[in-house]
């Protein structure tokens, strides 16, 4: 465990697989936590028959966020748009193989992050 969070979350946090900024996004959203300052920046591109063909993000942030960010990415490239939408805080959490409480921030940036993506996908 790295300063509490599983190892799961610690991989999440150090997986490249899916940052950087998609070229020719269908969708493009940035967003600030007020409180902490985490700052998540995320592309999308629609696919065939609603769903998301590709994810990517930028984080600026702590740990969590940064995982948080990457298990998202994970979980919405190739989802059906209306599965994406179901995706909730308890999943995403469990994705992470847990979460502290002081951290449910990170969380809840990801998801807003997912209704806004969206939103702009829709």
């Amino acid at each position: 465990m790295t300063y509490g969070y599983s190892t799961t979350l610690a991989g999440y946090a150090r997986d490249q697989r899916r940052r950087g900024r998609l070229e020719r996004a269908d969708a493009a959203i940035e967003l600030e936590n007020p409180v902490c300052g985490d700052q998540l920046r995320m592309t999308a591109r629609r696919g065939p028959a609603g769903t998301i063909a590709a994810v990517r993000f930028e984080c600026q942030g702590c740990l969590a966020a940064q995982a948080a960010a990457a298990a998202l990415a994970e979980a919405l490239e190739g989802a059906a748009l209306a599965a994406a939408a179901k995706l909730d805080a308890a999943t995403l959490a469990r994705r992470l193989d847990g979460l502290p409480a002081a951290a449910s921030h990170a969380v809840a940036l990801a998801l807003e992050a997912r209704d806004e993506l969206l939103r702009r996908l829709g």
